[in-house]
């Protein structure tokens, strides 16, 4: 059984000065809403200070959800490094 939030993509912003605006860049054009209507998956958004969450119940939904982070962020001109994690390896 595959939880929600198995698959997990961290955006860490290489310039701190971005964070507050990639936040605003997601909030403003629904990046969430967007991979659900292009997945039909839940997507859950989280954020730190310098890093943004994406959590996903599988890897392809996390894979997508990370391309359209990355379209955003490219937008935008900012730049973020990304990993992908699987939280629960043993299920």
């Amino acid at each position: 059984m595959t939880d929600s939030t198995d698959w997990r993509v961290t955006i860490s912003l290489a310039d701190p000065e971005h964070a507050e605006r990639a936040r605003r860049s997601f909030s403003e054009r629904e990046v969430e809403e967007d991979v659900h209507l292009r997945l039909g998956r839940n997507i859950a958004v989280g954020a730190g200070d310098e890093q943004i969450f994406l959590y996903a119940g599988t890897e392809n939904a996390a894979r997508e959800a990370e391309q359209v982070a990355r379209d955003v962020l490219a937008e935008d001109g900012v730049k973020a490094e990304f990993s992908l994690d699987h939280w629960h390896p043993i299920e």
